[in-house]
């Protein structure tokens, strides 16, 4: 048998080995993502947790100067129960001016006691809306 005919067997006993050996399994003690907590984030008022976690969509409620109004609820990449809130700043008497600036926040729930926090901006603007401070 000459090289050249030879290496369709060649090819098929490599396809057939590397088929059998399965590949490596790797392990590691330490997790890709760190489980986050409340800690660092500013703690969102106790009386209004039930507005956040049983509000419908578009309601609004107050809190010193800002007007925040209820977005969707959803689960974040880590698992917990968040919900987006719309931001913005109380204008004349408290009525809220269409030409004020509007800043999407979210807010997390800590499943160990069911308390709520804001989680900072990736980015912060300097214009950007201060929330539970």
């Amino acid at each position: 048998m000459s090289t050249p005919s030879k290496l369709p067997l060649y090819l098929l006993l490599l396809s057939i080995v590397s088929c059998t050996n399965s590949p490596p399994v790797l392990t590691t003690d330490k997790p890709l993502v760190k489980p986050t907590t409340d800690n660092g984030f500013k703690r969102v008022p106790e009386e209004y947790w039930a507005i956040i976690n049983d509000g419908a969509e578009h309601e609004s409620f107050s809190f010193k100067d800002n007007y925040i109004r209820l977005g969707h609820t959803f689960t974040s990449a880590l698992g917990k129960e968040c919900r987006q809130l719309f931001v913005s700043k109380n204008i004349e008497n408290g009525s809220n001016s269409p030409l004020s600036k509007i800043n999407k926040r979210i807010t997390c729930k800590n499943p160990e006691n069911s308390s709520w926090f804001a989680i900072p901006a990736i980015v912060e603007l300097k214009r950007s809306t201060s929330l539970f401070n």
